[in-house]
């Protein structure tokens, strides 16, 4: 049964009706609750982006990341929040067919836009903070790995768009014990086994990259690499002084050594 034939059959079924009825002033309420999370969803993210888009001096790597973020944040306030409380608030699915599996879809590559977007600004500060003097990540560089971010998201949000469709779920009035039919939107049988395989494939791919960063990132190596950027500062330092002054600075580490 298509959405349109059970919108036809049940125009005039009061007994169904009355299985989903919803109180106006919860309607009123949750309306403006989930109303006012997409506004400032919308509003507060795309001002985010105008204030980095319209000045320079915003224009530096980590906030053309949270420009990225807002960006993330703008799409999921659009086409996710209202969409998914219409069919949560009646519990049954009326709006068009492709939208089934395009709001999912566009929950999962918000969400991947958002968490990749966090790890990169959280590699990015680990280099400035573990190799201060070596070069940073430019802006053009930036960029690229935001296009790379979103490809990514979408190619892991893509089973969503393939895995959801609307079925005609049976409920029973608890009143006259008959049987009704409501459109949901919910995976398929086959997306059901696909999203498994998908969510399992995630969880391989994710232990795997944390073992590999354990094993590039361990905590000797930072010590070392922090103690030669150290070496490297102090140095620096010393050149900035007079002669004497090096001398000095350099004589009395040795005193102490000796001393011990």
């Amino acid at each position: 049964m298509t959405i349109d034939k059970y919108l036809r059959r049940n125009s005039s079924n009061d007994t169904f009706d009355s299985l989903y009825d919803v109180p106006t002033g919860m309607i009123v309420l949750l309306s403006f609750l989930y109303g006012s999370i997409s506004v400032l969803a919308v509003v507060g993210n795309f001002l985010v982006m105008w204030v980095v888009a319209t000045s320079r001096r915003m224009q530096s790597v980590t906030n053309c990341y949270i420009a990225n973020l807002a960006l993330a944040d703008i799409v999921i306030g659009l086409f996710a929040v209202p969409f998914q409380f219409q069919a949560a608030l009646l519990q049954r699915w009326l709006l068009p067919h492709f939208m089934c599996a395009f709001c999912p879809f566009v929950q999962a590559l918000s969400v991947n836009v958002s968490v990749f977007t966090l790890t990169a600004i959280a590699v990015d500060r680990h280099r400035a903070i573990i190799t201060p003097l070596s070069a940073h990540t430019s802006k053009r560089i930036a960029k690229v790995i935001i296009v790379f971010i979103w490809m990514l998201a979408l190619s892991l949000a893509a089973p969503m768009a393939m895995s959801w469709e609307i079925i005609m779920v049976e409920e029973q009035d608890p009143v006259t014990r008959l049987f009704y039919e409501k459109p949901f939107c919910a995976p398929s049988e086959f997306g059901s086994n696909s999203l498994a395989i998908y969510r399992l494939l995630l969880y391989i791919f994710q232990e795997k990259f944390k073992k590999e960063f354990k094993q590039r990132f361990t905590f000797g190596q930072k010590r070392n690499r922090l103690s030669n950027d150290s070496y490297e500062v102090s140095e620096i330092r010393l050149r900035m002084v007079s002669p004497t002054e090096q001398e000095y600075y350099r004589f009395v580490p040795q005193t102490i050594e000796a001393s011990l």
